[in-house]
C-alpha cells in the first residue's frame, strides 16, 4: 500500500559497470541524493530535452 501524497514506483534491476556506478556516486553525492534519485534526475533531464527537439 502507498502512502498517500507518496508516487507508487516501478523497480527495474540496472547493471552498469563500476566506472560509470562510481562516477554516478560522486555526482550524486556532490548534489545529495541517492544513486537511484540521481539516474532519475538524468533520465527525466533527457526525456525533456528529446522533448523539445
Amino acid at each position: 500500500m502507498t502512502a498517500p501524497g507518496k508516487v507508487k514506483r516501478k523497480g527495474y534491476p540496472l547493471r552498469m559497470p563500476p566506472r560509470l556506478h562510481a562516477a554516478l556516486s560522486e555526482v550524486a553525492k556532490k548534489e545529495h541524493r541517492t544513486i537511484n534519485a540521481q539516474i532519475v534526475v538524468i533520465l527525466e533531464r533527457w526525456l525533456e530535452a528529446a522533448a523539445g527537439r
